[in-house]
């Protein structure tokens, strides 16, 4: 994600001063990675170098998932998936990634 983040940015300051000029394109505020970076959140299942990329993401942002039932689920072995992918990772950040920004994003609990 941190490639297509840059690139975004890269290929929106190319091109934006010709789309303004030619097509009336409203310049954005900001560039598009911090709108990406504010609302949309990342899943993932195996990648442990997205894990090690994870503060160029947002640790708020990622969503790690089995898949289950489809065939790129790991599942029964999940635990052990877990494991690998969030070696050394503190228990904060492995929370947030594993389950609670996906709790937070879908409501999961009651107030």
């Amino acid at each position: 994600m941190p490639f297509f983040l840059q690139a975004g940015d890269v290929r929106y300051d190319r091109h934006h001063r010709w789309s303004e000029r030619l097509l009336g394109f409203k310049p954005l505020k900001q560039p598009p990675s911090e709108y990406i970076r504010k609302h949309c959140l990342w899943g993932f299942q195996f990648d442990r170098v997205g894990v090690e990329l994870r503060h160029k993401i947002g640790v708020d942002m990622l969503m790690w998932g089995s898949d289950f039932p489809h065939q790129e689920s790991d599942w029964p072995d999940s635990l052990k998936i877990i494991e690998k992918n969030f070696a050394g990772v503190p228990a904060e950040e492995k929370h947030k990634m594993v389950c609670g920004n996906a709790v937070e994003f879908f409501r999961l609990l009651s107030s």
